[in-house]
Order: structure tokens, then C-alpha cells, then sequence
């Protein structure tokens, strides 16, 4: 499976990011209310581990042609490991992402405050 492109667009009241995956016409989207609209990035980040489970179901490769973040490209790998572990029928498929050159932080975006262990929310540090 190889996703191709995403783009964001409006959809009534949700805001969508879009896939466009090679040689089908099938879209897979997601969609998230259009309040949030300023916290949603038009990223390939969230179709990884969308695409990632019916590949690893079926061991096709799976190639996201859109850059996604450094973080979850370097823990790909373990998510891997986790699902093949949880779903024993899942057999390990090739995985080709890239990296995105993240310069700095994206605006809008909540990050979790370690606290080292002194929390009202459970953070792993």
C-alpha cells in the first residue's frame, strides 16, 4: 500500500486530512470537528498506524510517500514490534517512511510536561 499525498478540506462541520493512496480510488480521511481546525495538521502522521494494520494483517509493504515526523519514524519499529506481539496472525511487513526536517516546534500543538513522576495526568518521561 502506498500513500501518495494528503491534503486537508472541509467537510461540513469537521475538517478532514485526506489520503490519496496509489492506483485506488478509495480515500481513507479523518475528521475532526471544526473547532479544532487550528490544531490540525495536514500531515501523513496519523495515516501511519491507520495504513500500518491492514498491512501488517495481510504483510504488504506499506510506503507513505509524505514526510512524517522524526519521532514517529524512529519508534516505528517498536510500534511494530507491540501490534505483531498483540496480534499473533499479523506477520512484520517493509515499511518505507521519511522524515520531516522539523526546525521548530508547530504552533498550537500541546505538548506533555514531565514532571517526573509528580502528576495529575500519567506522563512517561
Amino acid at each position: 500500500m502506498k500513500l501518495e499525498d494528503v491534503r486537508v478540506e472541509p467537510a461540513g462541520d469537521r475538517i478532514r486530512i485526506v489520503g490519496q493512496l496509489e492506483n485506488s480510488s478509495v480515500q481513507p480521511y479523518l475528521a475532526y470537528p471544526r473547532e479544532i481546525e487550528n490544531f490540525v495538521a495536514g500531515t501523513a502522521d496519523a495515516f501511519v498506524p491507520a495504513l500500518l494494520l491492514p498491512c501488517l494483517e495481510r504483510g504488504e509493504p506499506l510506503e507513505i510517500v509524505p514526510p512524517v515526523s522524526q519521532q514517529l519514524v524512529h519508534r516505528l519499529p517498536r510500534i511494530m514490534d507491540v501490534l505483531l506481539a498483540m496480534f499473533p496472525n499479523f506477520r512484520r511487513a517493509d515499511v518505507k517512511v521519511n522524515a520531516r526536517v522539523e526546525t521548530r516546534e508547530p504552533q498550537g500543538v500541546l505538548w506533555p510536561v514531565c514532571s517526573q513522576g509528580v502528576s495529575t495526568r500519567s506522563t512517561h518521561c
